[in-house]
């Protein structure tokens, strides 16, 4: 039997490893679509690596060095693939890096602007990825609002340059000018989207994956500390100190709300990408501030089914109109909190 085509198998896997993300890079088309699809495929073979808090760390960071050579030397890949394969983590996410020469297959095939952007931005991440891995060997516990910054730019805010780059080389309505503007946000647009996600994932993050990412200034400034996060007695003054951190979310989502109004009208579907995780954004921030859920344990905080479905069919006339899309915002934050499937 033939195995599957590099661009097949990677259009197959996004929807495993990343439902939300699948939606919005299958609204993508052409070299655009697939460029956006094998940075985030790089990104989740990188925080596969990260997250294996099983494999000494020594070796995941020799992995992750492996993989920032796999970007410009091919001959590289097959050598990575051979030494990941004692990486563990979820099925989905294994099994993407165990066929990662096939997203190295089409990121090779890429324009060369395209790959030469991912290159750069992706190879910047693992390198942050890496510092981090090797600063925590027992598992990352961010310790200053200033290493929180740090650990953000690495993993999402080098995500929105990327996206950026990438859309200003493929899409003939953003000019010059417009890229400028857009790159003013741009690094806030994904630092929102990922401490927004650490938010609602504390204790997933904690108890799964023995990662506490709030900060330990944050905590003692309200009496706790990153040891009693998950402890009952603690909670009150655990979701105080977390009001530090769901502001700097709001503020980021904020500018995030500015990079979207800055996406010319007629680029609809790169609008509709940025907006589908945005307005989910905006629901999950709502619920955050209205629960202590994400501090229970086996606690998460997740918007429910319906109003997933109804905000994506919401989203399409929004995405028309910076007018429409402020007032869905507006809705969508006086909405109550309202736990249910």
């Amino acid at each position: 039997m033939n195995q599957p085509s590099a661009l097949f198998y990677s259009r197959n896997i996004i929807g495993k490893v990343s439902r939300t993300f699948a939606i919005g890079i299958n609204l993508l088309r052409g070299d655009l679509g697939n460029a956006v699809l094998t940075a985030y495929l790089l990104a989740r073979i990188l925080d596969t690596i990260e997250d294996d808090n099983f494999t000494p760390v020594q070796q995941r960071a020799e992995l992750i060095a492996l993989f920032i050579e796999c970007l410009t030397k091919p001959e590289k890949i097959e050598y990575f693939v051979q030494q990941s394969l004692m990486t563990h983590g979820e099925a989905a996410h294994i099994e993407l890096l165990h066929n990662s020469a096939k997203i190295f297959e089409l990121f090779n095939r890429l324009p060369k602007k395209s790959a030469a952007i991912i290159q750069h931005w992706i190879a910047i991440m693992a390198n942050g990825m890496q510092t981090f891995t090797l600063r925590y060997p027992n598992g990352i516990r961010i310790q200053t609002l200033e290493e929180y910054h740090q650990y953000c730019y690495f993993v999402a805010g080098t995500v929105g340059h990327l996206l950026t780059e990438l859309f200003y080389e493929h899409s003939p309505w953003i000019n010059a000018e417009q890229f400028t503007q857009l790159l003013k946000n741009a690094e806030a647009f994904g630092e929102a989207l990922q401490t927004i996600n650490i938010l609602k994932d504390i204790a997933t993050d904690a108890e799964k994956e023995n990662e506490i990412f709030i900060p330990e200034e944050v905590l003692r400034a309200q009496g706790s500390s990153q040891i009693h996060l998950m402890q009952e007695e603690w909670r009150s003054q655990n979701k105080a100190a977390l009001l530090t951190v769901i502001d700097l979310a709001q503020s980021h989502l904020e500018r995030a709300a500015e990079y979207f109004y800055a996406l010319p009208k007629m680029a609809i579907r790169i609008r509709l990408f940025c907006w589908l995780p945005l307005i989910y954004a905006e629901a999950t921030l709502r619920d955050i501030k209205q629960t202590d859920a994400m501090l229970q344990p086996n606690g998460q905080v997740k918007i429910s089914r319906k109003e997933i479905h109804s905000l994506l069919w919401a989203s399409f006339p929004a995405v028309l109109s910076n007018k429409l899309s402020t007032w869905l915002i507006k809705k969508v934050r006086q909405r109550p909190y309202y736990h249910g499937i």
